[in-house]
């Protein structure tokens, strides 16, 4: 275990040493003891076994990623796939984008999802690279959000050149279905509907 410390340190001891001890002080303080810092990391190995195992996953080109995401834009993916995408053991919906984290890192996609609370509303903010990736994002959660048996319901969404702030409510079951369709011009049983207006309003 110390081998490739000492190696970057050139063989020098103490100072393989120092960093084992900082590393320590580090786990200490982000977990307080180092028993629930391996809990911690044997959690995250196992969720992304566990999200590997649970679906076949294939590789393809980003190109011909984005040319599939953009040949079926106004189409809602079906919900049980969306399912499976997601983590539903997670109690709430701070656990639930933190798995959606975890899991885009295990498909290196390159955005980050971050929540925030306003009043009553759950906001929901995507940030990345590519706008495409971040739609799809975008349309993934909502579905799922919409479908849970307390559903959320998308009453806004704003697009930015690198981001998508969303923000939900709770509601019924139809209201979350209409705000699918006004934001994302789709249906939860994958149709092609129009595209959606260009102008983006507030369901109240």
């Amino acid at each position: 275990m110390i081998e490739p410390l000492l190696r970057k340190h050139g063989d020098n001891l103490s100072a393989a040493m120092r960093e084992i001890i900082e590393l320590a002080g580090d786990m200490l303080r982000s977990f307080g003891t180092l028993e629930r810092a391996r809990e911690q990391l044997a959690q995250k190995d196992s969720s992304r076994d566990t999200f590997v195992d649970s679906i076949y996953g294939v590789t393809i080109p980003l190109s011909m990623f984005r040319w599939l995401l953009g040949s079926r834009e106004c189409t809602l993916p079906p919900e049980d796939e969306v399912k499976q995408l997601f983590i539903t053991s997670a109690l709430d919906i701070e656990s639930l984008v933190s798995a959606v984290n975890d899991r885009n890192k295990i498909l290196n996609w390159p955005l980050f999802v971050k929540l925030s609370r306003v009043d009553d509303r759950v906001v929901l903010l995507i940030s990345g690279t590519d706008s495409m990736i971040n739609r799809f994002q975008a349309t993934l959660i909502s579905m799922f959000l919409a479908n849970l048996q307390n559903p959320y319901v998308l009453t806004d969404m704003l697009n930015l050149p690198f981001s998508i702030q969303l923000q939900f409510k709770s509601g019924s079951k139809q209201d979350a279905e209409r705000g699918l369709t006004a934001f994302f011009g789709g249906s939860a049983q994958g149709t092609l509907n129009p595209k959606p207006s260009e102008k983006v309003g507030i369901i109240t």
